[in-house]
């Protein structure tokens, strides 16, 4: 879990990087931004099983 948690602050930093770029390129108002992932994560009772944790998806529009 620890490592699942590390890697979703990764993102979250690169993510703003890419915003960050955008913003300072005058590009940000004109740019459609869609971050998603698979079905569930990779745990028990997650990935592959009908659970909310199975059939989550991870979406961002900005």
């Amino acid at each position: 879990m620890a490592c699942y948690k590390e890697s979703v602050k990764i993102l979250d930093k690169k993510m703003g990087v890419v915003f960050d770029a955008l913003k300072n390129s005058d590009l940000s108002e004109s740019t459609l931004v869609i971050c998603t992932t698979d079905h569930g994560i990779a745990f028990p009772r997650m990935k592959c099983n009908l659970y909310d944790g199975g059939i989550a998806t991870f979406l961002n529009i900005n």
